[in-house]
């Protein structure tokens, strides 16, 4: 399962072409290859393999639409987050809001990097720009350059970056 443990790069980047194949060929014919058609015709971004399933007879509260509106306001601060003991179903949350339309309409991606308790900020950081560009950064480069590559790939899409399980607040710099 994802995000429970760390995976391999190779693992990491294994998976994000299975999907990348099967998106292929399930989207067909639509305009864009990274976006599929919702009810009403809505155009609606394709969600990466790392966000976990929701589960069954999920209850949606005040809270959680609070969330959700904060989000998709074009009013409120780019950065949102919330924290809690273990538990308490913050995960659930990001994936709820994640995979809601509304959220997938209203951004070109979204993107979804499990950080937890020690996180391997190169791998996250290559991660984040395969799931942007669906290439790999290359190889030997600074902190400053692949800072510089993600910031470009950031400028060609709109994107809900959702970075769960962070426990250190100094580690979001890194996606800034």
């Amino acid at each position: 399962r994802w995000g429970d443990e760390m995976f391999s790069y190779d693992e990491m980047r294994e998976e994000l072409d299975r999907l990348r194949e099967e998106t292929a060929f399930s989207v067909g014919a639509s305009k864009h290859p990274a976006t599929n058609v919702g009810e009403g015709g809505t155009s609606l971004c394709l969600l990466p393999a790392m966000i976990p399933t929701l589960p069954r007879g999920l209850y949606v509260t005040m809270e959680m639409q609070s969330v959700l509106d904060a989000v998709v306001s074009d009013t409120s601060t780019r950065q949102i987050g919330f924290c809690g003991m273990g538990g308490i179903g913050k995960t659930t949350v990001s994936c709820w809001v994640a995979r809601s339309g509304a959220v997938q309409t209203k951004f070109g991606t979204v993107a979804w990097v499990t950080l937890g308790q020690s996180p391997v900020l190169d791998s996250c950081i290559d991660l984040l720009h395969m799931q942007l560009t669906g290439s790999s950064l290359p190889n030997g480069l600074s902190s400053d350059q692949k800072n510089e590559h993600l910031k470009q790939a950031f400028r060609k899409h709109s994107v809900l970056l959702v970075l769960d399980d962070c426990w250190n607040a100094d580690v979001v710099a890194h996606f800034n």
